[in-house]
Order: structure tokens, then sequence, then C-alpha cells
């Protein structure tokens, strides 16, 4: 029994050492077949404006999350949204439906100040 004991511990010791690498064709698939494909499952398509406190947080000139207008100067997201703490890089897209599409209704803010909760981990 000792023995058994003793070559599982070896095992899962050995096998935690091994360096862990990407898995390359995860990457691949999601990269290529998830993204031709609808994300939501039986939704409908949004018509323009029909949801104007909708709102996409970029950073860097990518989004990284959506958020809801809850005042004329406030955006509520989601506590990890936060991936720098420099406000700098950071914009709000206002009536934008696609993306990959400009349009009159768009409209691009900066990003003043963060206001995280006290209870959110770091």
């Amino acid at each position: 029994m000792k023995l058994i004991i003793t070559l599982l511990f070896v095992a899962v010791a050995a096998c935690s050492a091994l360096p862990s690498t990407p898995n390359v064709h995860a990457d691949i698939y999601m990269n290529t077949v998830l993204a031709s494909q609808a994300r939501i499952v039986g939704g409908k398509d949004a018509a323009r404006r029909q949801f104007p406190y909708q709102v996409s947080l970029l950073y860097g000139g990518s989004h990284v999350c959506g958020g809801i207008l809850i005042g004329d100067r406030k955006v509520l997201t989601a506590g990890h949204c936060k991936v720098s703490s420099s406000t700098s890089l950071f914009k709000v897209v206002v009536g934008q439906l696609n993306q990959r599409e400009n349009h009159e209704d768009v409209q691009t803010h900066e990003v003043e100040s963060f206001n995280v909760h006290p209870n959110y981990p770091p």
C-alpha cells in the first residue's frame, strides 16, 4: 500500500513539473470557427437605437467589456473590466450597434475616473 501511495505521489509531482504549453489547436479553433458563428443562441438582432443605454468599454482601441449608462456621465460595468489603473487608454463608446460599423449615432468619450467597489478583490 505504501508503495502505491509513493508511486502516486511521484507521478503527480512529475506531472506538475512538466511545462505547460498553450493548446495551439484550441486557439486556432476559437479564432476561426467560433469567430464566424453567432455567439448568442436563439437571440434576435437588435435594432439601431433599441438599447441606447448599452455601451462598449474600449482599452487601447479594442473592446474589453460592455456596460450600461446609469447617469449622464456614469457607466456601470464589471470590476474585472478595469484592466489598467490608468484611464488614458480607456474610451466609452455609446450608440454603436455593430463594432465594425460607424454611423452618426456613435459617440466616443474619454474615461475620467474609476470607482471600484471596495469589496471587489484586486
